[in-house]
Formats: structure tokens, C-alpha cells, sequence
């Protein structure tokens, strides 16, 4: 894996393992390989495609800097931005939710499908101590930052990437 400076770019050098279209939001799907991603594979995401490449060909992927994109969906200037549900687009993520169960005093926060360190609230402390535990969800699903807006799914746009 060969890793090389460009610019505004830092990128890393993989194999790709399903053809790849540059701007594609790609993910580690193999030792040294990458596959485009989607909602499933979010967390997986590496960077972005900087090069077309078919199964088994050489892919540089952007891991840091800007990069154009396709949204998959509305996007605002500023949004956090995931792999979306269709392979190698992105799409929004600014939720924020946060649950406690004072059944069993798990506490979870999700921002990008991720979760912070939780504590318990004093309605579930009591469970808490008797052997409840905190979670926590996947992390790192975010792959960047849109630096511009995206009206509908197909439109263009620049992000920077880092994984978030």
C-alpha cells in the first residue's frame, strides 16, 4: 500500500475489488481492498475514489482533503456527510439522538451513528448499579464535511474528507 501527496490531498494506494468510479465513497472490504459503500458498510468508509478502477486494478483512495462527490439526497454547506444507501453516493447526517433505559440503565448517544461516552441518569442508577451497562454503537460512520449544498440525489458536490 503506497501512499502519496497531492495537493490538498493525502491519498493511499489499495486494489480495488468491484469496479470503482472516481468520487465514489469507498470502504475496506479485503486485506488492501476496497468496494464503494453504502449505508451498511458506513463505518468501514476510508476515503474517497481519486481514480475509475476495475476489479483487481490499482485505486488511489483519498483519505484526507477535498473531494467531489454524489449526494443522494438534499445536502447543506456544513453537513456531516456518511455513505448512502446507494454504493458510493453520500448522504446528511446531523442527527443527534440520545436514549437511556431505565429498565436497564443503557445509555446511548448516536451522532453520525456514533455514540459518546454515557452516563446514567439518577431515574436509572439504581439499575445501573445492579449490573446494568452502558453501550455503545458503531463509531465512525462519517467519512467528511460538506464544503457545498446538494439540492437532490445527483448533484455534484465538493466535501472534505475526514473521517469524523
Amino acid at each position: 500500500m503506497g501512499i502519496k501527496i497531492d495537493g490538498d490531498k493525502i491519498l493511499l494506494k489499495f486494489v480495488a475489488a468491484d469496479a470503482i468510479t472516481k468520487g465514489q465513497v469507498v470502504y475496506v472490504s479485503g486485506d488492501g481492498q476496497v468496494s464503494p459503500a453504502d449505508d451498511a458498510n458506513a463505518a468501514k468508509a476510508v476515503g474517497v475514489a481519486d481514480n475509475d478502477a476495475s476489479a483487481g486494478e490499482d485505486v488511489f483512495v483519498i483519505v484526507y482533503g477535498k473531494a467531489s462527490v454524489v449526494a443522494d439526497g438534499a445536502i447543506s454547506a456544513g453537513d456531516r456527510v456518511r455513505a448512502a444507501s446507494t454504493a458510493g453516493r453520500v448522504v446528511s447526517e446531523n442527527t443527534r439522538q440520545n436514549s437511556l433505559s431505565t429498565t436497564t440503565g443503557n445509555a446511548t448517544h448516536a451522532a453520525c451513528g456514533a455514540t459518546d461516552a454515557a452516563y446514567p441518569s439518577a431515574t436509572s442508577l439504581g439499575s445501573f448499579l445492579t449490573g446494568a451497562s452502558l453501550t455503545n454503537e458503531e463509531t465512525g460512520r462519517c467519512i467528511g464535511i460538506a464544503l457545498a449544498s446538494a439540492s437532490a440525489a445527483g448533484d455534484s458536490i465538493t466535501i472534505l474528507v475526514t473521517k469524523l
